[in-house]
């Protein structure tokens, strides 16, 4: 690949000098996917295993501080992360925000799904359900973002989620980015939410952005696949129920995972007939003010299927 101005041959080998070792030659550089704010390469070597660099040229991004942090706490909770080698903000000498970290095995899940079979791929579900599983299974006094470890939380898991979706809404509204009769009705579903997001369990330990394209994968030496990697997580202690229907929203996960995931989770009559719908809801609108408007279609479908089991909620109660 060509490299740009800003993310140089001369940067590249710095930065890995300096944490890997001055012997380390840098030989190769390879594009990965990566976010909207940074570069993600590939970077090998003559003596030392490739390592994944997230860079941000000329930008102060926090976020690289929270990745490692979130990731060193994964791994030390024996869930299969890449090891952080580095992570640095950018400053007045040296102006480039970076997260260094290892190269894990496998393939997203994103990309050989069609290769898989039917047995191969719900071998990879049910082994992404004990994962999770392990994920929500460390839970906290508090729902707050996971950052460094200095958050501050709050025992209403409502008030948690408003705090960080109605910025979302707004964005999404003032933006104008879906039509003015479905910008009514998520409003009107939005103002009932201290209703509907009441639910009796604890703060759980969430990744935050478990989707196909974060799920890495590959077989073992008789053929099975796993789940090698989880990556970009956005952690948060939340209401569990939240990442299930985001896996459910993306089609990540089909009833293979859930026959598992629920021998030790049973999922509550009312994930099922409201919250799911809810917390594909809110995911959506995050997605029409990233992405645009590919997902106003969805979204629409979605606000409908609430309105309509809220409809339905009154004519019984009457």
């Amino acid at each position: 690949m060509s490299l740009s101005d800003d993310v140089s041959w001369p940067v590249l080998s710095r930065i890995a000098n300096q944490w890997l070792g001055e012997s380390v030659d840098l030989t190769g550089v390879k594009s990965l996917h990566g976010g909207s704010m940074s570069t993600t390469l590939l970077l090998q070597f003559k003596r030392h295993k490739p390592v994944v660099l997230k860079i941000a040229p000329h930008m102060v991004v926090q976020q690289y501080q929270h990745e490692a942090y979130q990731l060193n706490m994964l791994r030390d909770r024996g869930l299969p992360c890449p090891e952080v080698y580095a992570s640095k903000l950018g400053d007045l000498d040296d102006p480039n925000s970076y997260l260094l970290m290892q190269h894990m095995p496998g393939e997203s899940l994103s990309t050989v799904r069609s290769r898989l079979s039917e047995d191969d791929l719900n071998h990879v579900e049910m082994h992404l359900a004990d994962i999770v599983l392990q994920l929500h299974g460390q839970t906290a006094p508090l729902y707050r973002k996971v950052g460094d470890g200095t958050e501050q939380g709050t025992r209403d898991f409502v008030r948690f989620f408003h705090e960080i979706y109605d910025p979302i809404l707004e964005d999404v509204t003032a933006m104008k980015l879906i039509p003015p009769p479905l910008r009514r009705r998520i409003c009107s579903i939005h103002e009932k939410l201290d209703r509907l997001l009441q639910h009796s369990d604890k703060p759980r330990l969430v990744h935050g952005d478990l989707w196909s394209s974060n799920l890495l994968v590959q077989p073992d030496r008789h053929g099975k696949w796993w789940v090698s990697g989880l990556l970009d997580p956005n952690c948060r202690y939340s209401h569990a129920e939240i990442e299930l229907a985001y896996l459910e929203l993306f089609r990540t996960v089909t009833p293979a995972f859930f026959r598992v995931y629920e021998q030790v989770h049973r999922l509550s009559e009312e994930y099922r007939r409201i919250r799911r719908d809810l917390y594909m809801l809110y995911p959506l609108l995050n997605h029409i003010r990233l992405f645009g408007q590919q997902y106003v279609k969805p979204l629409g479908v979605i606000a409908e299927r609430i309105s309509r089991t809220l409809a339905a909620s009154r004519r019984k109660v009457a």
